[in-house]
């Protein structure tokens, strides 16, 4: 049993990942494919969140594995946008 004030730590499932196929170098994409703006780690696009909880906490981002540490004097961090949506499944953090 945890004690009032006492550190935890909250592991979020990482997505399950997909087969990326690729076609020979220098191959145009076929007329139907849209080629895609750059992912969210290619550009270190970030998202505020904020924790709701009163308590301190340190979360391991489901994505990339880094480590962010609220508190209730720092409630609201800047996230890496691919953690975002994981922690946002929880009831413990909100879009700031």
């Amino acid at each position: 049993m945890g004690c009032c004030g006492q550190r935890r730590t909250v592991s979020v499932r990482p997505p399950v990942a997909r087969a990326i196929t690729a076609g020979p170098v220098g191959a145009t994409p076929a007329p139907n494919q849209v080629p895609r703006p750059a992912s969210a780690a290619a550009t270190g696009a970030t998202a505020p969140l904020r924790y709701v909880r009163q308590s301190g906490i340190i979360v391991r981002g489901p994505v990339t594995g880094k480590q962010y540490a609220f508190t209730a004097a720092k409630p609201v961090q800047q996230v890496d946008a691919q953690d975002a949506a994981g922690l946002l499944r929880t009831s413990w953090f909100r879009r700031a």
